[in-house]
């Protein structure tokens, strides 16, 4: 039989592995987390004003409270990092978040609502109004969906909250995006369409 040198050097020790050898698989090209399938997407819709999103006067791109740019200084309350919710579940991964249609007054008189508030508009005052819920019905920002735990009273500091039942869904590396996109938003975890995802996922801000 012949032998090719190809396939001498395939068989000879120390020799890199190639598309040819058998068992060898190249390495799946590296995407970043918003690059996953569409279909691998999931969606939560927010309630006002506890997930504002607001439009700062001298800036375009809408602002939420998941990722707030304050060039006047420190947030006062640390940037909004977990999504409080009575149900819990085990999927994990890229997250369109939708702001939805619907107003607590409670979270309009808020101390932490008020905080960021004002330190986005020094001069708004001790409420939040709901003109200010400029988004609704839009997603303004995408996430990394990385834990969901039930609430014991010392995780998630500041805005995870307590009681029977009530989970914690934590988000990493929040993304706001340059343009919202109309969507209509459902309850608990979704399932977006693909082509919503395929829309939105060239308007989110590539950088930290």
């Amino acid at each position: 039989m012949i032998t090719t040198t190809a396939e001498a050097a395939d068989r000879s020790v120390g020799a890199a592995p190639t598309d040819r050898t058998p068992g060898f698989r190249t390495a799946a090209p590296f995407r970043r987390w918003w690059e996953t399938d569409p279909f691998e997407w999931r969606a939560i819709t927010v309630k006002g004003p506890w997930d504002l999103p607001i439009v700062a006067p001298t800036a375009r791109e809408p602002l939420t409270w998941w990722s707030v740019p304050v060039p006047r200084g420190p947030l006062p309350v640390p940037a909004k990092r977990c999504e409080n919710r009575v149900w819990t579940t085990s999927w994990r991964g890229p997250l369109l978040i939708h702001s939805g249609r619907g107003w607590d007054r409670a979270g309009a008189i808020d101390r932490r609502v008020i905080a960021m508030n004002r330190a986005l508009f020094p001069s708004s005052g001790n409420t939040v109004e709901r003109a200010c819920w400029t988004w609704a019905g839009h997603v303004t920002a995408v996430a990394n969906l990385v834990d969901v735990h039930p609430a014991d009273g010392r995780c998630c500091p500041e805005w995870g909250a307590t009681g029977p039942n009530v989970h914690h869904l934590v988000l990493d590396d929040v993304r706001v995006l340059i343009t919202p996109v109309e969507a209509v938003g459902r309850q608990r975890l979704w399932r977006p369409d693909p082509r919503l995802v395929e829309r939105v996922r060239p308007l989110i801000q590539k950088a930290a």
